[in-house]
């Protein structure tokens, strides 16, 4: 679990009831948040400049990172997990799904995308790691397979799977449900255990990939 998070790079998804996504808006990249005491809101800017101490604590503790190779190690994970999400998803997207089949393509791609978001912010050794590795994550999505951006990047379907994580759930039970919810079918038992395996499946291939990047001790 991340320890020692700085304000400025807070990891996604923390146990401490922080949940941070990364999305990009109109040319700059935007988070959603949610503390303990609030509602989710969206930040598209920072109001307060951090003072001096803050900016040389966050430099200073991104350089010791990089020194280490951990940014690098954080770089080369990102785009491994981009690679597993496109092998996960080259099946729905070469089939080119239509109505509900498409609905239900879409919905699988965006709960692999938030197993990722969750997988790193909950493995991570730090946030500036985690951070790192997310903003690759995406950004290789983008360059390299443009088509996955629309699912990966619906942040109402998010919203869900972060307040669900906030309730402190059962995730590997109740993922299902709200990938049912989604899709229009939350009664339908056999979309939710579909869901729920898929979450489960996934969140395993995940963290064995996560296991690979052995991050140095600094």
């Amino acid at each position: 679990m991340m320890t020692g998070l700085y304000p400025a790079a807070a990891a996604f998804l923390g146990l401490a009831g922080l949940a941070a996504i990364r999305l990009k808006a109109q040319g700059s990249l935007i988070f959603a948040a949610a503390g303990e005491d609030e509602d989710i809101k969206i930040a598209g800017s920072f109001t307060r400049e951090p003072d001096i101490s803050e900016a040389d604590a966050a430099a200073r503790a991104y350089l010791k990172q990089k020194s280490a190779g951990n940014v690098d190690r954080a770089r080369g994970l990102g785009q491994a997990f981009a690679g597993l999400l496109r092998e996960w998803s080259e099946e729905l997207l070469s089939s080119d799904p239509q109505g509900l089949e498409r609905l239900r393509a879409h919905h699988k791609i965006l709960m692999l995308s938030y197993v990722v978001n969750k997988t790193i912010s909950g493995l991570s050794p730090n946030s500036i790691v985690a951070q790192t590795a997310l903003n690759v994550f995406y950004d290789t999505i983008e360059e390299e397979t443009p088509e996955l951006n629309p699912h990966v990047r619906d942040m109402a379907g998010f919203s869900l799977y972060i307040l669900c994580e906030r309730s402190e759930g059962r995730m590997e039970d109740e993922a299902g449900g709200i990938f049912a919810q989604l899709c229009g079918k939350e009664a339908d038992r056999e979309l939710i255990e579909e869901g729920n395996a898929l979450y489960r499946d996934y969140y395993k291939a995940c963290k064995s990939l996560h296991e690979m990047t052995e991050y140095l001790a600094v």
